[in-house]
């Protein structure tokens, strides 16, 4: 899907710790298309700084230690060019008993209150224009952008 936003012109790179699941994105990706895939930590990016106009992590940050979270995200800052786009879409816990009793058993309730405090995380590392927003009932989403000078 990203890769069709990108274009002819632009690349997607895809990362995941799990060598299954890169394995996984590569069986299900179009092999014209303009995307790559590589296993690594969210918190140890290999890419140099300022290397992408957009970073886009989707359902993820659930899966780390409340510890590595915050690096995580300063690691996305660092490869963003400046001037570019960080959206972060997350699991959010929805309201009212009746999804409390339905996505329980699913684990989504707890996935939903593992990044309670995802906006606070981004403000922690200096990017700008954050705006938050929600996709009811499951998925929250924190969108910010790398300040355009080279010094911040």
């Amino acid at each position: 899907m990203l890769a069709g936003v990108a274009g002819p012109a632009g690349a997607v790179v895809g990362i995941d710790a799990a060598p299954e699941m890169i394995g996984y994105a590569t069986s299900r990706s179009r092999p014209d298309a303009n995307v790559s895939f590589k296993v690594e930590s969210a918190g140890a990016l290999s890419f140099p700084d300022s290397s992408f106009d957009v970073v886009v992590s989707s359902l993820t940050m659930h899966h780390l230690a409340p510890a590595e979270q915050l690096p995580a995200i300063q690691e996305m800052r660092r490869v963003l060019r400046p001037g570019g786009a960080l959206l972060i879409a997350e699991f959010q816990a929805p309201t009212g008993h009746g999804w409390r009793l339905l996505l329980g058993p699913t684990g989504l309730m707890a996935m939903g209150h593992a990044v309670p405090h995802l906006e606070g995380l981004v403000a922690l590392t200096g990017l700008a224009k954050i705006q938050r927003g929600s996709v009811a009932p499951v998925l929250q989403y924190v969108r910010a952008t790398k300040s355009d000078s080279l010094v911040d």
